[in-house]
């Protein structure tokens, strides 16, 4: 058993968690990015956060072949429409849809949107009802280096707006970038939370023992590095 198998999401806080009889909190990628100030606390209108909602959750049912029309409320319809337009203009192999990703050593969680062949080449993909932002990339290389996939998988964003879809291919540079950054990211939250991370270790290195594996690792992460 790993950390990983532990994790769990409370679904109304949207929070992670490792379980156990005192469960030790788990930041998303969000909350680091929040917590560096790299994305604003700004709280998204409730309007917006619905429609980005059932936005991706309609799109795993396109993805699924179970989709009616039907389901779409009219603010999301256009959006959805942009959605089949870039499926019928794309060529798709879907290997993971939602899937909840998690790093063994910098301990944070995230769900990543798609993995996927798009068009012949390898990708991670995060959906966007919304503009482009310069920490697009950052987001999809917490995913890449959780995943902890090969490096030449590609990482980009599908950005939806009403009946056009636009798809921002990020180059390998942005993702070794944006990798690496996570790395100092996830350094300067576990900083401020201590406590926490010397729960995570303690219980990842008893996980292991457990598993009678040779266990080759650093006391810790960060903190013991010059």
């Amino acid at each position: 058993m790993e950390l990983k198998d532990l994790l769990m999401f409370d679904e109304n806080e949207h929070k992670y968690f490792i379980f156990g009889d005192n469960p030790i909190p788990i930041p998303s990628v969000t909350q680091l990015l929040k917590y560096v100030r790299i994305i604003s606390d700004f709280e998204i209108p409730m309007h917006y956060a619905e429609r980005g909602t059932e936005v991706h959750n309609l799109s795993e049912v396109i993805d699924a072949g179970q989709f009616n029309w039907n389901m779409v409320s009219d603010v999301s319809r256009p959006y959805i429409a942009s959605y089949m337009n870039f499926r019928n203009e794309n060529k798709i192999i879907l290997n993971t849809s939602e899937e909840r990703v998690f790093h063994n050593e910098l301990f944070y969680a995230g769900t990543l949107d798609r993995q996927w062949n798009l068009n012949g080449v390898d990708t991670i993909t995060d959906l966007k009802t919304g503009n482009h932002a310069g920490w697009h990339n950052l987001q999809l290389g917490a995913y890449h280096a959780a995943k902890g996939v090969s490096a030449n998988i590609a990482i980009s964003n599908l950005y939806l707006t009403p009946e056009k879809y636009q798809i921002r291919m990020w180059d390998k540079a942005d993702t070794e970038y944006a990798i690496k950054s996570i790395e100092h990211i996830a350094a300067c939250y576990w900083m401020g939370h201590k406590r926490d991370y010397a729960k995570l270790q303690g219980l990842a290195l008893e996980l292991c023992s457990q598993g009678n594996e040779v266990v080759e690792r650093e006391d810790d992460f960060f903190f013991s590095r010059g």
